[in-house]
């Protein structure tokens, strides 16, 4: 059984008893990140056993959820051992070797003496006990029995389930991939236009510090950062830091020199810290006095987790500045037909965007963190006084990116109604909400906040 893997983790279960716990956890685990396998009645094409035993012999981890009386026939009369896809896929699971993880459901905490044979191995077997009224820690728990890792957001988001709350939370989104063009060009137009936004904040910073100390996280390609304090009289070095590595090589080749550097760094990683100040060494950089983040926060499960860090290693008097951006802030209007409405909501529920209420927490998320002289620099952005192409480009930052990222999602998952309605209705809506945005009574402002802190 071969080909190109469609999961990391199969969840197996039985209707009758574990169905919710099962979507449950399908739901919180795609958020988070990890491709699953959950619903065989989603199998459409060849024989239904082989596709069975072949999403099985591809899995990494094997989650069965289990409840008390699951094999015993008394509790069950309708059970019948030899036909229990439950028993089937824990046995195949069994002689596979993964690595399988019973959740005993119910104050279920003892299998049963006699076992079937070939799943009798499963009482060797461990994991972690459900309990609804501590979900979050019994969660928490579980991940921590997984072998496998949540993938790259950008490049193999994996999502099979429909987006069903209206923002998505928090998780750990690399998002930025230098290899997509599209992806390039939306942020280099976002970087021009947003010169209005906030161009003269940076000309202030510049002038208010001494020599220009940089540790810029999330660098992309270099170019924002270059873009705005790079290039300034007193500019004595930067320390850019990406995920991305293409990203970092692009950067490295464009604008580095003896004082300017890009490395590839993890920033939620465990060593994040240690890599960091190795990287300060390497480069012989022994202190910053600006720390800057632009798009970053939005994109990370545990930014505060980094925040903390950060205090960790800057010296009192460093400027924290973070770009980040809030949707509840965004206005359209006239919006008669609530097209806009619609779209900001499909923006909202797209897994490849980050967190999208993010910049109300940013003060909140300093605070917590250490930080003081919390400002706000700037606060939204919007259509009075641009020229026709400005709003054109505008337009573009915000609304293009929707619709290649349910493009990608849909091509990625074409089973999944969900993302193929959005994909659908955005193309279908395009032109339309174009048109709109670039009449001349229409006003829209979008959330990207600006807000300084000190160590």
């Amino acid at each position: 059984m071969s080909g190109t893997p469609e999961c990391d983790i199969f969840i197996s279960y039985r209707r009758k008893g574990g169905f919710e716990t099962a979507k449950h956890l399908f739901d919180l685990m795609v958020r988070d990140g990890y491709r699953l396998s959950f619903d065989i009645d989603s199998l459409r094409s060849g024989d239904f056993d082989t596709e069975l035993l072949r999403r099985i012999d591809q899995c990494t981890d094997f989650i069965v959820i289990l409840s008390e009386g699951v094999f015993d026939r008394s509790v069950d009369p309708g059970f019948d051992r030899e036909k229990d896809w439950l028993r089937i896929e824990l046995a195949e699971a069994l002689k596979a070797g993964k690595n399988i993880i019973p959740v005993m459901l119910g104050g279920f905490t003892d299998f049963p003496s006699d076992l079937p044979e070939d799943i009798a191995a499963v009482t060797r077997k461990n994991g972690p006990k459900y309990d609804n009224y501590y979900f979050d820690a019994f969660y928490e728990k579980l991940l921590q029995f997984l072998h496998s890792k949540p993938v790259n957001a950008k490049t193999d988001m994996p999502e099979d389930g429909t987006v069903t709350e209206d923002a998505v939370e928090r998780h750990n989104n690399p998002y930025y991939c230098e290899n997509d063009k599209k992806e390039r060009d939306r942020l280099l137009v976002q970087q021009k236009l947003l010169h209005l936004f906030d161009a003269s904040f940076y000309d202030g910073l510049a002038s208010d510090v001494g020599k220009l100390k940089i540790l810029d996280l999330g660098s992309a390609n270099g170019s924002y950062i270059m873009d705005r304090l790079g290039r300034k009289d007193n500019l004595d070095s930067i320390l850019g830091l990406e995920f991305d590595t293409t990203a970092v090589e692009t950067a490295n080749s464009l604008y580095g020199n003896d004082n300017i550097h890009f490395e590839q760094c993890d920033l939620e990683a465990e060593d994040a810290e240690e890599k960091i100040r190795a990287l300060c060494v390497k480069h012989n950089i022994e202190d910053f006095n600006v720390i800057h983040m632009s798009m970053l926060l939005l994109h990370l499960k545990n930014p505060r987790k980094l925040l903390k860090l950060l205090r960790k290693i800057a010296r009192p008097g460093t400027i924290v500045v973070v770009k980040d951006i809030d949707d509840g802030l965004n206005l359209a209007y006239p919006d008669q037909d609530g097209l806009f409405s619609k779209a900001m909501e499909l923006c909202s529920r797209n897994p490849l965007a980050g967190y999208r209420k993010s910049g109300r927490e940013i003060p909140f998320l300093l605070k917590k963190s250490g930080f003081s002289n919390v400002e706000l620099a700037r606060n939204g952005f919007n259509t009075l006084g641009l020229d026709f192409d400005e709003k054109e480009a505008l337009f573009h930052i915000y609304f293009s990116f929707i619709k290649e990222d349910y493009a990608t999602l849909h091509s990625q998952y074409p089973s999944n109604q969900f993302y193929k309605d959005a994909y659908g209705w955005i193309t279908d809506n395009y032109e339309k909400l174009e048109e709109s945005f670039l009449n001349d009574d229409f006003f829209f402002s979008i959330g990207f906040m600006l807000y300084t802190a000190k160590r």
